[in-house]
């Protein structure tokens, strides 16, 4: 998965219709290679990685994982200094292709995938004069700053601490493949856990709404 949120050729189409690399085939060791943002990888394998694009993806990966008993963790841009998102066994799924992203003007807010990096929201968002507070790296995907917490160059100035503090709400996928809505007031354990939790958060974020700033 490249930092940049491109595509990567080589995955195989396997019978549930999603594309995932094997441990032992040719393109895995590619693949593997790519899953962080810096070169020195740690000693750790999945048995599978996959790239969803969508929301029926991520819910054929979960199948896949249950009825082979594979844990599952995800990887956005892989920018995790400690390399969390890559385990010894089970799946990784890149969700970097789920990187839509939708502007609402009038609310200043918005909706985004798991897989959109700090350029391209701000890139967006600058169009109607607005901006978000920014991860120290433009390739940083915002999935995993929210779920880190959030810390960057201007958090203190635009939301008076961790960005993660600012998130409206969240739609997350549970590893049953059912889709809910986090927020204060729908799942709020959920929503608690996730401004901050990290890479062992409990679910799949398939996609959030963030506020946006002069």
């Amino acid at each position: 998965l490249s930092t940049t949120g491109g595509s990567i050729s080589g995955f195989v189409q396997s019978r549930s219709g999603i594309d995932m690399a094997h441990r032992g085939e040719d393109i895995y060791d590619t693949l593997r290679s790519t899953s962080l943002w810096r070169s020195n990888l740690p000693d750790r394998h999945p048995d599978v990685i996959v790239e969803a694009s969508s929301v029926d993806d991520l819910r054929a990966a979960l199948a896949f994982a249950r009825e082979n008993d594979l844990q599952v963790v995800c990887r956005a841009s892989g920018h995790a200094t400690s390399g969390a998102p890559l385990r010894n066994g089970g799946m990784m799924i890149y969700v970097s292709q789920m990187n839509n992203v939708s502007i609402d003007e009038d609310s200043r807010t918005a909706t985004v995938g798991p897989g959109v990096t700090m350029a391209r929201l701000l890139g967006m968002a600058s169009q109607y004069g607005l901006d978000f507070p920014t991860a120290d790296c433009s390739s940083v995907a915002l999935a995993g700053f929210i779920l880190g917490g959030g810390f960057g160059r201007n958090c203190m100035q635009l939301t008076k601490g961790p960005v993660c503090n600012a998130l409206i709400s969240a739609e997350v996928m549970l590893a049953s493949g059912e889709l809910v809505t986090v927020s204060e007031d729908n799942n709020p354990e959920l929503f608690w856990a996730m401004r901050g939790c990290g890479p062992a958060f409990f679910g799949i974020v398939t996609k959030m709404t963030l506020p946006l700033f002069d």
